[in-house]
Order: C-alpha cells, then sequence, then structure tokens
C-alpha cells in the first residue's frame, strides 16, 4: 500500500483558491482531485516527469483539471511529457 503526504495547510493556498475558482468546485472537492492527481504521479514519477497526456490526468480528476494545474504553475506540457512545478507534494524538476 501506498501512502502519501498531504500539506495540513493544502486547502489555504492560493493556488488551490484559484484552482478551485477555475474548476468551479468548492475547496473540499478540489483539495479531493489533488490527493488523486498527486497519488497517481506518487505511482507513475519520481523526477516530476508524466509520460501521459492531459486527457489522462483528466480522465482521473475531472475535465479541465490538467490545464487548470498548468494555469496555477503546478503543471507544464513539455514536448513529449507533463512536469510538475512547484508542487506542495514535493515534485521539483
Amino acid at each position: 500500500m501506498n501512502w502519501i503526504k498531504v500539506r495540513g495547510d493544502l486547502s489555504d493556498l492560493t493556488e488551490t483558491d484559484n484552482l478551485s475558482d477555475i474548476l468551479g468546485t468548492d475547496i473540499p472537492t478540489t483539495v479531493g482531485l489533488l490527493v488523486i492527481f498527486w497519488s497517481y504521479a506518487d505511482v507513475n514519477t519520481t523526477d516530476g516527469k508524466l509520460d501521459v497526456s492531459k486527457s489522462a490526468i483528466d480522465r482521473r480528476t475531472m475535465k479541465g483539471f490538467s490545464d487548470a494545474m498548468i494555469q496555477v504553475g503546478w503543471l507544464e506540457v513539455a514536448e513529449d511529457c507533463l512536469l510538475l512545478h512547484h508542487s506542495p507534494r514535493g515534485f521539483e524538476t
């Protein structure tokens, strides 16, 4: 069984508020989506590089989630992958 560490102040971060606004979700839903996303990332990367499409992320979370993550600065589209940046999950590239 895998475990991930979640920041106690995740619901209070500006990025979480902005993500919630972009997605039109409440904070508890947004935090849940982030936990789902970071749980997936924890299994599929050690260096912040995800070899999947934005739609693969959206299928696990909700439509528009990957674009919203890009807007708040926690995800970047690279040439052949997605990169996690400055996330409270700890992945830095």
